[in-house]
């Protein structure tokens, strides 16, 4: 990984070793990123200082990673259901469904700091909770409510990936080779 300050690389680079990320997340300290490993380090979440010189490591926190990250400005989410403080490196919070998650499930999360809400994807498993997009608070850390997916295009398995809100009361996102857009009363804006 490497910074590009006006086009040009910043001579302080990361390279691969035990720092692998499959996603980046800024969270309030434009001096620090964070990147989560899903894979080649066994779930790690990494912590890197960004500085004149460019980017170096500062500490990785095995077990912590493994999933797309969002923020609410104040707590790290993960699309495998783990909730980071930023503060002091601990899991705060365990989403219910987060066991559902393979590793690679393709899951996805997106924050809505101005409503409280964390919305989180996940397919379908057998017997357990059913593929859609679950509402979850991100100061009690319940689930609010469920968009279920089952419905869409036929599909039994569908498992919605980037997530984004729109509208006043939207969700879009993709799955397999179809775009969505839906309204549902368990998004709301302020």
């Amino acid at each position: 990984m490497q910074i590009f300050k006006n086009g040009q690389p910043q001579p302080t680079q990361v390279e691969g070793g035990n720092s692998y990320a499959d996603y980046l997340l800024y969270l309030s300290s434009p001096g620090t990123l964070y990147a989560s490993d899903t894979e080649d380090s066994g779930e790690t979440l990494s912590v890197f200082s960004i500085d004149s010189s460019g980017l170096k490591p500062k500490k990785s926190y095995s077990g912590l990673g493994g999933g797309q990250l969002a923020t609410d400005g104040k707590n790290i989410f993960e699309s495998n259901g783990k909730v980071i403080s930023p503060a002091n490196f601990q899991q705060i919070a365990t989403m219910p469904f987060a066991s559902t998650f393979p590793i690679d499930s393709g899951g996805w999360v997106t924050v809505d700091k101005d409503d409280g809400k964390a919305y989180f994807s996940i397919g379908y498993v057998p017997g357990q909770y059913q593929p859609g997009i679950y509402v979850v608070s991100t100061s009690t850390f319940k689930i609010l409510g469920a968009i279920p997916t089952l419905f869409m295009g036929g599909y039994s398995s569908i498992t919605p990936g980037h997530l984004l809100r729109i509208g006043s009361n939207g969700m879009a996102f993709r799955s397999g080779s179809g775009i969505y857009l839906i309204k549902t009363g368990l998004v709301t804006a302020k």
